[in-house]
């Protein structure tokens, strides 16, 4: 499989993220007088510091662990753990579904 196409748009799309925009945007940007989120950690006493704050509230934010008490979910399924837990499920609905429609009609006699 060629993973080139996806690859390249990835760098392009990681370029543009680091013009934050392309040129255009920054300079609208600073025609309404504001900095660029790089400038003004850059402008900080320290933007290491700061960066990892930054950093670190994203991170919180998008862990899937808030995003599932968001949503009263129960339970995170590893990603190891998918297949078999899917094949359990198939089984036990398979079960589920003879059950709930009944026997197989065979072959019956008409009057």
């Amino acid at each position: 499989m060629v993973w080139q196409p996806e690859v390249d748009e990835l760098k392009r799309r990681r370029q543009l993220a680091e013009q934050m925009g392309g040129p255009e945007a920054v300079a609208r940007h600073h025609a309404r007088g504001k900095l660029t989120v790089r400038e003004r950690v850059a402008a900080l006493a320290d933007p290491e510091a700061k960066r990892e704050e930054i950093e670190a509230r994203l991170k919180a934010i998008a862990s899937p662990f808030r995003t599932a008490e968001a949503f009263n979910i129960e339970d995170i399924i590893d990603p190891r753990d998918t297949r078999p837990l899917l094949c359990d499920f198939v089984e036990m609905a398979q079960k589920e579904i003879k059950r709930q429609l009944g026997p197989v009609p065979g072959y019956s006699y008409r009057p």
